[in-house]
């Protein structure tokens, strides 16, 4: 392994790992709507800014390893965003269950 394989996969794995903090749960945090939603878009903007900086660090490599490092990069990105997605819905159900 050289040096560039070293970076990018220590980039990525510490994009992986911002990626895997989940929140407390909403409804034992006794979120509001405006919160919950707040906390999804602060999640969004969390994970693209970590995909433009895993990209960036896949600029120093060429051919195969440039593609495999972008393509590594929108499927930690495409999960991130689906945590967020499903965070926020949890965090909706748990809202409307607590006004019943």
């Amino acid at each position: 392994m050289n040096f560039r394989h070293l970076i990018a996969a220590a980039t990525l794995g510490i994009c992986a790992s911002a990626f895997a903090q989940a929140p407390a749960p909403m409804a034992a945090t006794g979120m509001t709507k405006a919160a919950a939603k707040a906390d999804y878009k602060a999640a969004k903007k969390s994970a693209d800014a970590t995909l433009k900086d895993a990209k960036k660090a896949c600029g120093t490599m060429k051919g195969t390893e440039n593609s495999a490092c972008k393509k590594d990069a929108e499927a930690a990105h495409k999960n991130a965003a689906a945590d967020a997605k499903a965070n926020y819905k949890k965090a909706q159900a748990d809202l409307k269950e607590r006004k019943q």
